[in-house]
């Protein structure tokens, strides 16, 4: 098991975001048809919140296909041709790319980027092309992390702000009560994807680095919502 640098201070977060604005957001739906009290600013709130979610969507595909070019280069064809099938399936979601869809990113990515380290780990030597190929995607790989955690920063401010805004009514918009129903769930699996792929984009990195591979510099790699 390759300990990871323990340099993100989101473990205990997300499950505040939740608990903080449950209440408030699953309220929200009955507020559809009562008013609600129409606290807050709504519709920025979403707005933020949309705007991260997206990048995390965005960004997603991207780690997919840097974790499918690095299954590539080390024989793990199976892996690699699991991971480019989700993506594929996934991308055919379009904008109703949800909770259910961030779950199945987050499952394959994160297990085919364990599977990654421990074979980079585990090789002797790297060949030439191996090298090559593992360090352009990872010239792809740092900069999409990077954006995520930008997004990650984004839908944090947007669910605390949530917890503070009252309870949307209609009057903020039919959208907005039902994504402030969703956001208990969506805002804090968004971002513990995130974290977990920052963990296993600093851990691979480290071990490319070892086994002589050019990496750009990772030291954006780092989360603190706190």
């Amino acid at each position: 098991m390759i300990k990871r640098r323990n340099i993100i201070k989101l473990a205990a977060v997300a499950p505040i975001m939740s608990v903080a604005i449950q209440n408030k957001s699953m309220a929200g739906v009955l507020d559809m048809v009562t008013g609600g009290d129409g606290g807050g600013d709504w519709t920025s709130i979403a707005e933020n919140f949309n705007k991260g979610f997206e990048i995390v969507r965005v960004e997603s595909f991207v780690i997919l296909d840097v974790l499918a070019e690095l299954a590539d280069a080390l024989g793990l064809a199976e892996q690699s041709a699991l991971v480019r099938g989700e993506a594929t399936r996934l991308q055919d979601t379009g904008d109703s790319f949800g909770g259910d869809e961030l779950d199945a990113v987050s499952e394959i990515s994160l297990s085919t980027g364990d599977m990654i380290i421990k074979k980079t780990a585990e090789a002797e030597i790297l060949s030439a092309e191996q090298k090559v190929t593992m360090g352009k995607a990872a010239i792809k790989y740092i900069p999409s992390l990077i954006k995520g955690i930008g997004a990650a920063v984004i839908i944090t401010k947007a669910v605390q702000s949530a917890s503070a805004a009252g309870t949307p009514g209609i009057t903020d918009g039919v959208s907005v009560v039902r994504l402030a129903a969703k956001m208990p769930t969506l805002g804090p699996a968004a971002v513990q994807y995130i974290t977990g792929s920052v963990e296993v984009g600093q851990s691979l990195t480290e071990i490319m680095q070892t086994k002589d591979v050019a990496v750009p510099d990772t030291s954006g790699l780092v989360m603190d919502l706190a």
